[in-house]
């Protein structure tokens, strides 16, 4: 009977002892609500680290940020970023408004406009913005300036492409200044300067460059660099 009413009493004590843990539990979290509004959830952040590890995120615009940590990793799983400066991280969702991205993991989400200085893009949606550098996984870009960097593979809409590799995807308009084009299909656009290895070149005006034996062309005209007299032009039929 002892051992019993010992174990009901232990029983208590730690059912007690949870109760007593989530209040408190719930009271620091609205403790850090109120010092904090623009943060909804904190996951294994907390104010402390992100005072001490994280200072430029303090400095930046945001609404119902949805934060986490994971091995000196500020994770952002959701929310509106406003404006601001970003210097490294995981972004896993949310509306990126304007600001500037300095480095980090780009996982889905939507990109309104700002600054893209370098880092790993993997999925989501490009409004517009200058893309310094970085690589591109895949995604849509609707439009904007790429300056540097790799593309991976996507629906490109329309913007203007500066230089860099683009390896695999679909562009359907814009300006190619430079740069090496690996494969995909080109739909209609200028094409200025660079090197075409391999493809589908459906129509748009192609003014210099080197065409490599593996790509197709469908359609498009072809300009003097010189002159910038029309030396060729086919539009394939409507299909």
């Amino acid at each position: 009977m002892k051992s019993i009413i010992r174990q009901l009493q232990d029983e208590g004590e730690l059912v007690l002892a949870s109760r007593i843990k989530r209040i408190l539990a719930a009271e620091t979290q609205e403790e850090w609500k109120t010092e904090f509004p623009q943060i909804k959830s904190w996951g294994r952040m907390t104010p402390e680290t992100l005072k001490k590890e994280f200072p430029w995120f303090l400095e930046a615009k945001v609404k119902d940020a949805e934060l986490d940590y994971d091995d000196g990793v500020l994770i952002w799983n959701g929310g509106v970023w406003k404006n601001g400066v970003w210097e490294n991280g995981k972004w896993e969702n949310g509306t990126w408004k304007r600001g500037t991205w300095y480095n980090g993991i780009w996982k889905d989400g939507i990109w309104e406009r700002g600054t893209w200085k370098d880092g790993t893009w993997e999925k989501g949606t490009w409004e517009v913005g200058v893309w310094e550098n970085g690589t591109w996984l895949k995604g849509t870009w609707q439009d904007g300036t790429w300056e540097n960097g790799t593309w991976g593979t996507g629906v490109w809409e329309t913007g203007y492409w500066d230089e860099g590799l683009w390896k695999s995807g679909v562009w359907k308009d814009g300006v190619w200044e430079d740069g090496i084009w690996r494969n995909g299909i080109w739909k209609r656009g200028t094409w200025l300067n660079g090197h075409f290895e391999k493809g589908i070149w459906k129509s748009g005006t192609w003014k210099d460059g080197v065409w490599e034996g593996e790509a197709s062309w469908y359609g498009g005209k072809i300009r003097d660099k010189k002159t910038k007299k029309l030396l060729y032009s086919f539009e394939p039929p409507i299909q």
